[in-house]
């Protein structure tokens, strides 16, 4: 799954959030993130080749819930906390 995938499937970038590039890390402008304003909760995705590996990922995160991490793929995600 892919951004565009995300999008489609819940009909869009939801009200009261912002669509954006990543901002930091190895892969600046290569991936892509929403983000809750005001709030603080986020959805991102990375295309891969960086810290996590080559393969692309999603995080997903929150003040009040654990950050979790997982590969854009069919297949498990890496759990919890990572």
């Amino acid at each position: 799954m892919n951004p565009d995938d995300l999008k489609q499937s819940i009909g869009g970038v939801p009200e009261g959030w912002t669509e954006d590039e990543t901002n930091r890390g190895c892969g600046v402008g290569q991936g892509w993130k929403i983000v809750e304003v005001p709030g603080n909760r986020s959805v991102r995705w990375k295309p891969g080749g960086g810290y996590h590996g080559p393969l692309p990922t999603w995080t997903v995160s929150g003040a009040n819930i654990p950050t979790w991490r997982g590969l854009a793929g069919p297949w498990a995600g890496w759990g919890a906390g990572r």
